[in-house]
């Protein structure tokens, strides 16, 4: 008798954790929610530090703008830019030191909605050899902003670095 007990009570218990959780789920319809906003990253290598800033950046994301640029590629002064827009747009492009303390140069252009890529010459006396990227979109008539700025350390020394290492580093 015990055995049969013991085999009922075990039978049990794999039928239920089988079953998805939603179906012991409340009637109430509202969907479980966990949320948390306490937690701080740090990044001690480069790697850390880039991955950091990428996981960063997608929390940063949810921010509810329609617009948004989604790359930035520079050559010499001119950069070009990939974007989503619903609506004409004035992108603008801009160039900071490694310590982003200051802003170094800048340039615009006008963007009509739906265009994909853009392309801004960056008005600079001269390009640093090592510097950060930053990008928005601003609406085309009362300038206020359609997208979160768009940052890329793709140009620092330590990214540069670290794409020059190869698998023996």
């Amino acid at each position: 008798m015990k055995k049969r007990a013991l085999s009922l009570f075990l039978a049990l218990v794999l039928v239920f954790s089988l079953l998805p959780v939603n179906v012991l789920a409340t009637e109430d319809d509202q969907p479980a929610e966990i949320k948390s906003d306490d937690y701080s990253m740090e990044g001690t290598t480069s790697l850390g530090k880039l991955m950091t800033h990428t996981i960063e950046s997608a929390d940063a994301s949810e921010s509810g703008f329609t617009s948004s640029v989604t790359d930035i590629a520079v050559t010499g002064t001119h950069a070009t830019v990939e974007l989503s827009t619903d609506r004409a747009s004035e992108l603008v492009v801009a160039v900071y030191p490694e310590e982003g303390t200051q802003m170094l140069g800048s340039g615009h252009t006008a963007v009509a909605a739906g265009d994909e890529a853009a392309e801004v010459n960056i008005e600079i006396d001269q390009m640093p050899e090592y510097f950060v990227l930053g990008a928005y979109l601003l609406d085309a008539e009362t300038r206020e902003p359609l997208s979160e700025q768009y940052i890329s350390r793709y140009y620092t020394q330590e990214f540069q670095d670290f794409l020059a290492t190869d698998t023996s580093d």
